[in-house]
Order: C-alpha cells, then sequence, then structure tokens
C-alpha cells in the first residue's frame, strides 16, 4: 500500500502543481511575422557610379532571434530564439521568425553565427554552414574592442559571407568575403542611437507583416551614408597582387577617410579620421546590410559571436 501511495503521489504531483500556478490573465497579444527578401541589386546586380557591373554569387547570412527592443512601453509576450540562414541571391520572400507582443514596440534582431540546428532556407547547403561554423582567427570579431598591433587575433565563426565579381572594360576582379561580428539591430530609420523612430502599435488580435530587406550592395558604399555612391574603383585598386581577387586583408592596405561611429565610439578616433577600407566594409557597412523595408538603416549593437566551443 505504501508503494501505491507512493506512485499515485508521483504521477498526481505534476497536476496538482499544474492547478496551483497561476494563469496568465494578460489580453490576446498581436502576432508579428517578420519576414526577408533581398533587394533588386542583390539578386541582379548593379552598375557602380565609376561603370563597374558587379555581381553577387553568394549572400549567406544568419539572421532571426526577432522580438521586440526593450521598452516600457512595450509588453512582448514572446519572441524567436533562433536563426535561418539564408542565401540571399535567391529572389523570394521568406520567413525570418513570429514575435507576439502589446503596445509601441520597436522590431528587434540579429545578424549571427548558424547553430548545428538553423533552418537552412532555399540554395543554402550543409557545407555552407560547416563553412560558416568554421572558426577563423579574424581581427574584428571581438566587440566593443580595437585589436592591438601585434595582438593574436581571436578564433570566431562566419554570420555574413559575400561572394562576387565586378566586371569593366575586360577587366573582372572577384571578391569573397567573410564577416564573423554578429549583431543586435533595432530602432530601424533611426538617426540617433537610442531613439524610438519605428514602433508598432500592436493591438490583441492583430496580425501585422514587417518586411526586412536585404541589400548586398551597400558594402559597395564609398561612406556609411545613404547619400554615399556606389563605387568599385577602390575596391579593385587593392588587388596588390594583381591575381584578380581581391581580400579583406589587401582592403586592409587601404587608407580612407570614411571613418563612421560604431556603438559611440569610432574604428579610427574621430569620425572622418583616417581607417582602411576593410574597417569601412567589416564595421561600418556589414550592418547597414539588412533594413526595415520603408524604414531603412537600423541602429547596432555588437554581440559575441560564437567562438570554437560555440553550440
Amino acid at each position: 500500500m505504501r508503494r501505491l501511495a507512493t506512485f499515485a503521489l508521483c504521477i498526481c504531483a505534476p497536476i496538482c502543481l499544474s492547478a496551483c500556478l497561476p494563469s496568465d490573465d494578460r489580453p490576446n497579444p498581436a502576432e508579428v511575422l517578420v519576414t526577408a527578401e533581398p533587394s533588386r541589386s542583390t539578386t541582379s546586380g548593379l552598375m557602380t557610379s565609376d561603370g563597374w557591373t558587379v555581381t553577387f554569387e553568394r549572400v549567406l547570412m544568419g539572421l532571426g532571434n526577432t522580438g521586440f527592443k526593450e521598452d516600457d512601453a512595450c509588453n512582448e509576450y514572446s519572441g524567436s530564439e533562433y536563426a535561418r540562414v539564408f542565401d540571399f541571391v535567391v529572389p523570394g520572400r521568406n520567413k525570418v521568425g513570429l514575435s507576439y507582443g502589446l503596445g509601441a514596440c520597436t522590431l528587434s534582431f540579429r545578424i549571427s553565427t548558424p547553430q548545428l540546428n538553423s533552418p537552412l532556407e532555399t540554395g543554402v547547403t550543409a557545407e555552407d554552414v560547416t563553412l560558416m561554423r568554421t572558426p577563423v582567427a579574424d581581427g574584428h570579431a571581438t566587440p566593443g574592442t580595437t585589436v592591438a598591433i601585434g595582438a593574436a587575433p581571436q578564433p570566431s565563426r562566419t554570420s555574413v559571407l559575400v561572394r562576387g565579381r565586378a566586371d569593366r572594360q575586360g577587366v573582372t576582379k572577384h571578391f569573397d568575403w567573410e564577416f564573423r561580428q554578429n549583431y543586435r539591430l533595432h530602432d530601424c530609420g533611426a538617426p540617433d542611437p537610442g531613439t524610438n523612430a519605428t514602433p508598432v502599435t500592436l493591438k490583441g488580435g492583430d496580425s501585422i507583416t514587417l518586411a526586412l530587406v536585404v541589400h548586398a550592395e551597400e558594402l559597395l558604399r564609398t561612406a556609411a551614408a545613404d547619400d554615399a555612391s556606389f563605387a568599385f574603383d577602390p575596391i579593385a585598386s587593392a588587388d596588390a597582387d594583381a591575381d584578380g581577387n581581391v581580400t579583406l586583408t589587401e582592403l586592409g592596405q587601404v587608407m580612407t577617410a570614411a571613418a563612421q561611429p560604431v556603438d559611440g565610439g569610432t574604428e579610427a578616433g574621430d569620425a572622418g579620421a583616417p581607417t582602411t577600407l576593410e574597417n569601412l566594409v567589416y564595421d561600418s557597412l556589414v550592418p547597414r546590410i539588412v533594413q526595415l523595408d520603408g524604414a531603412g538603416v537600423c541602429q547596432r549593437e555588437l554581440r559575441r559571436g560564437r567562438g570554437p566551443g560555440g553550440g
């Protein structure tokens, strides 16, 4: 009898515990579907201001973790706690994640390294994920810090991979760039960090869609500004060994005066101070790739990437 009583207690305990838990008496939330699609230039290429025809061959990205920026005016019920892996040279609009909330909420999402179980979208293979998850030493990958001269870069994994070519008058240049910084993006269209430029008023029972647009062409801007031109001459000129392949290391040997603030600071002292083309592309232009349709560039926060021991 004692054994039967113990067995019955073990079965009934979860039921009793569930009955004692307080119910969620909040009103039904609104449902927000976040989608992503490539820009026309990403899928079809573009002509730069200096006459190069640029074609993107791969634009691999881990994108997801959708939710809402922490704000007293927003009551977030739940967000999407994972990232999908996209190749944005493939046309079409695809789901990124579902989020639920009420009030005046501002979309938040991440560019990040794929996880082992990340869903793969059209055009992405398991081999692509293996490549992106392979740790490589990268001096840009430690957020909020500048790697000292002579210091050993830390191994980290890829969040964005962009591969393509540029042609002009019989000359072809190839580029194959891997970026290993992870970002939390929010306040899309906001002119200053911390401003809430694009809140969405969510009412119970609403079902709305917010569309992200991926602009790989942003990597070709001469500065991190909406009115900066798209040009390839500075990149082509960086091909120091003239092998037709322009690497990020080669971009690191070319100086430019287009430094832009990153997380309240700059890549090279005051804004406008000289920096390298690699810093411009890596630190200032990559975060501009993903924009909220109808709003524009988002504010970003660097997040620590997944190192060799990451999941």
